[in-house]
């Protein structure tokens, strides 16, 4: 079928009938990314993530009440292996581990080595090196996912006057955009 999302809900056209699912929340929502991961779909908005599995009345809250991104604004979402980051206004940049649960959050710390350039993020992509590029107001970072342990590299854009990165996308060549 074919879904379409706006400020208050979920609209599935499909075969042999149509549904409409709202948000569990009161809206209106801002829509600012959708990821589709098996039978679900996640929402990504500016008053929290939600999520839509097929069948479903409702969207409903991806996270638990007390989780510290619960009102959050996401911008960006993108899912490797197993794991789904989250890029924020001002939460910097998060990670859930969909095996276990557990979440992790890299934030602006003064500029300290191996930090993230900004807390406002807007953008994610996933290259074929295993490289997360995340896109903020300052800058770009990108985070090596190949590594036991993940680590940030900075990337300030030098003489470039405009710093902003709103989106980012790869080819199939490797090629990151």
């Amino acid at each position: 079928g074919l879904f379409a999302v706006g400020p208050a809900g979920l609209l599935h056209l499909g075969q042999p009938q149509s549904s409409f699912a709202p948000f569990s929340t009161e809206g209106p929502h801002q829509i600012n990314d959708l990821l589709v991961a098996g039978d679900s779909i996640l929402i990504a908005t500016n008053r929290g993530l939600y999520h839509w599995r097929s069948g479903a009345s409702e969207l409903v809250s991806t996270l638990p009440a007390a989780h510290p991104m619960k009102r959050v604004s996401f911008q960006s979402l993108c899912l490797s292996d197993d794991r789904l980051w989250l890029a924020t206004r001002g939460a910097g940049l998060g990670v859930i581990d969909l095996k276990d649960g557990s979440f992790h959050q890299y934030r602006t710390d003064g500029g300290m080595a191996g930090d993230i350039l900004d807390n406002h993020l807007r953008a994610l992509a996933i290259d074929d090196h295993h490289n997360l590029w995340i896109g903020g107001y300052t800058g770009l970072n990108r985070l090596d996912l190949s590594q036991t342990a993940p680590r940030l590299y900075n990337q300030q854009l030098g003489d470039i006057k405009q710093s902003h990165i709103l989106e980012l996308g790869t080819d199939h060549l490797g090629g990151v955009y």
